[in-house]
């Protein structure tokens, strides 16, 4: 996970990884308590890979955040910690 960007807008980078072919579905969690729900496209995998996704966030006040994906299909749990803070 990566996250980039400056107060304002950030963009975080989740690299999903698989062993095997098969789909992956997910969400984004956020340090807010917020959660997405969007319905996103399966991330479908040939064969064993890497692919990475992308999403905003768009936060100026103060303080330190955090963005998690929750990988649902085929884990149901929570992975990686994108960290920044706006001065």
């Amino acid at each position: 996970m990566t996250a980039a960007g400056t107060c304002g807008s950030f963009t975080i980078t989740a690299a999903v990884t698989v062993n095997g072919p098969g789909e992956v579905t997910y969400k984004w969690k956020w340090s807010d308590g917020g959660e997405d729900t969007m319905t996103h496209a399966p991330i479908v995998f040939a064969a064993a890979g890497t692919k990475s996704v992308t999403t905003t966030w768009d936060v100026s006040a103060p303080g330190s955040y955090w963005v998690d994906i929750y990988i649902d299909q085929p884990n149901h749990q929570q992975f990686g910690r994108a960290s920044f803070s706006c001065p």
